[in-house]
């Protein structure tokens, strides 16, 4: 077993794996996993084009309980603008917060308030979706003057509420400088994302792999073609 099987089985999380390119040639490889700690060579910070900071979410890291949460109180506006979203999710909620006292394997718990229940509730009751926007919207402040990768963002959101869960990343991104990168392959997610925010669309480009005579190749678009192609032409994005 070589030793990239042996980190993968030991730390037992999702990896993502990272080429760089200039000018067609691969430049160099690298590895993320999620909570990864990586070290970087000093000679690489000095690059003036380096980012340190790359937070990636996996399809199913809502399922582990793992949030930013913390990290928001730093934005009291941003707080309160993702309790609106998460009215989508549940529509008495009224804040959230991290119970230190009910310590399980060296960490607190994160519980919701909401009007419909006569007391906190661990967010663990709460469905899928709630995780997923609640993880998703967090990792977009954990992620500030840096790289946001999402991999396959769109799961266990319900339609009804991808426009406003969206909307809030899509638009909190741009105004905490994050570079975020989102795969899909549902049409419908990839058009919610492209229509959520008209003033963000100049900021959006859309990337489609195909297969052709080469092997496969990248095809790309700028949102508002991106909108068209799908709309007009009958394209699907995916």
């Amino acid at each position: 077993m070589d030793e990239d099987s042996l980190q993968d089985n030991f730390l037992n999380v999702s990896k993502l794996n990272l080429k760089t390119f200039l000018d067609g040639t691969e430049m160099m490889e690298d590895s993320l996993y999620e909570g990864q700690m990586r070290y970087i060579p000093e000679e690489v910070k000095e690059d003036k084009n380096f980012v340190e900071k790359i937070v990636y979410v996996s399809p199913i890291r809502h399922a582990e309980g793992n949030l930013y949460l913390s990290q928001i109180l730093a934005y009291p506006e941003m707080y309160e603008q993702m309790l609106q979203v998460l009215k989508e999710y549940d529509e008495d909620i009224i804040s959230i917060n991290y119970d230190d006292n009910e310590r399980r394997i060296g960490k607190g718990t994160y519980k919701i308030l909401s009007k419909s229940n006569k007391k906190a509730l661990p967010l663990n009751v709460y469905g899928d979706g709630m995780k997923k926007a609640i993880l998703l919207m967090s990792a977009v402040i954990a992620a500030k003057d840096g790289i946001l990768l999402l991999d396959e963002f769109e799961t266990a959101i319900h339609t009804s509420a991808m426009n406003k869960t969206f909307k809030w990343i899509i638009e909190s991104c741009k105004k905490l400088n994050v570079q975020v990168f989102m795969t899909s392959h549902s049409k419908e997610a990839i058009d919610k994302v492209l229509k959520c925010s008209p003033e963000c669309i100049d900021d959006m480009a859309v990337y489609t792999l195909y297969k052709d005579s080469e092997g496969t190749s990248v095809r790309r678009l700028d949102g508002k073609m991106a909108i068209e192609a799908q709309d007009e032409m009958g394209l699907e994005l995916r």
